[in-house]
């Protein structure tokens, strides 16, 4: 039952034999609960899904008025992600921003979410849980990643700092701090600016790499990687419905691309293999191409990162990177005699909108492209790779 809140609407309202809750419909969440001997203000949200209940006060000793105040301020705490016992922003912790922004951040990048929070809690929150946002600068919040740079894991620092000053970042726009004390504090001047890598992988080495026999999943990957110049997100990411096998080609939406635009590539025969050794395994529930333990859900981000080591020890070719697969695009230049724009198309790099480069890659995109990845795949067969 709703109905619009008077106090003499209230001072009239009466039990009547059974308890009765009576929702005000001027203030969201407002209510009333009607009982044999008190008339009690209460304060409804959802949490998650989840009804939850504040008693305000018995009224009329809380007045309408009071209890109106009581209502618009818990809405303003729920909406800074705060729970509704905690009314002082100046005694937030680190800990509690830390918790907030988590929470926030994990549903926009589920898959990534626990790979950050692994980071945060092992290397930034055992430093700094305990202190209050106020009592928090550069010094203190540096404090943890210039530990890690001394002890020369800068990966780690890195990392731990972009999500650091992001999440104080986070604290500003909701009205928990004033300033972020990292804002002014680039990667650079930590020393933590990751160097040009320009490394390509030796045809000897690939051959190793592409024929290696272990029977593990980051094998096909990698194969769908020299093949395609493919990231590892744009091949995790891949379902079978981006797939149209009677015209040779894969359709990669915009959602998995990191220039956010969709994304064309031709299948040779090599690739369809790939693909039709993966269909037999394939179960109906299935929308992944590379799927593990049938779950119906992508691979994790680090799923090739941390397997591609198998192949590293097998081969024994340590210097490359799966990502170093994307810089063959260079032998497919010098060996096949692919022009450098096609070349670059074939990556899906972003160009300046307007520039030459791109105007021709949208006028001569396809074709060149499908050629480009036949030539290629010409070449490793007659070089023994494939």
């Amino acid at each position: 039952m709703s109905i619009k809140f008077t106090t003499k609407y209230l001072n009239n309202t009466k039990w009547d034999k059974k308890t009765k809750i009576i929702r005000d419909s001027q203030t969201t969440g407002l209510a009333i609960k009607i009982g044999v001997n008190a008339k009690t203000l209460e304060f409804y949200y959802k949490i998650n899904g989840k009804l939850k209940r504040v008693t305000i006060g018995r009224f009329p000793s809380v007045s309408l008025i009071e209890a109106r105040k009581q209502v618009a301020d818990y809405r303003l705490i729920l909406d800074k992600g705060l729970p509704l016992d905690y009314d002082d922003t100046s005694k937030m912790t680190f800990q509690q921003l830390y918790d907030e922004w988590s929470r926030v951040k994990s549903r926009t990048i589920k898959d990534s979410a626990r790979h950050i929070d692994g980071i945060m809690t092992n290397h930034i929150l055992p430093s700094l849980a305990d202190y209050k946002l106020t009592d928090l600068t550069t010094a203190i919040l540096l404090k943890p990643i210039e530990k890690r740079i001394q002890q020369g894991k800068n990966g780690v620092a890195s990392i731990a700092f972009g999500r650091t000053k992001e999440m104080m970042n986070y604290g500003v726009i909701k009205g928990f701090l004033t300033a972020n004390p990292l804002q002014t504090v680039t990667n650079k001047q930590l020393g933590l600016k990751k160097p040009v890598r320009d490394y390509v992988i030796p045809l000897d080495d690939l051959k190793l790499i592409y024929q290696c026999d272990i029977k593990s999943l980051v094998v096909p990957m990698l194969q769908f990687m020299a093949l395609t110049f493919l990231r590892n997100n744009e091949i995790r990411l891949m379902k079978w419905k981006y797939i149209n096998f009677k015209e040779r080609k894969l359709s990669l939406p915009k959602e998995i691309m990191k220039n956010k635009k969709p994304f064309d590539v031709h299948l040779t025969d090599t690739v369809i293999n790939i693909l039709k050794s993966r269909e037999e395994l394939k179960e109906p529930h299935i929308d992944y191409v590379f799927f593990s333990n049938y779950e119906n859900r992508p691979l994790t981000r680090t799923f090739v990162p941390v397997n591609y080591t198998h192949v590293r020890r097998a081969t024994n070719t340590s210097d490359w990177k799966p990502h170093d697969m994307r810089r063959n695009v260079s032998h497919l230049v010098e060996q096949c005699d692919v022009d450098v724009v096609t070349a670059d198309a074939l990556l899906s790099h972003t160009l300046l909108s307007g520039s030459v480069a791109a105007i021709y890659q949208r006028s001569q995109l396809w074709d060149q492209r499908k050629d480009a990845l036949i030539a290629w795949e010409k070449f490793l067969i007659k070089s023994g790779i494939i």
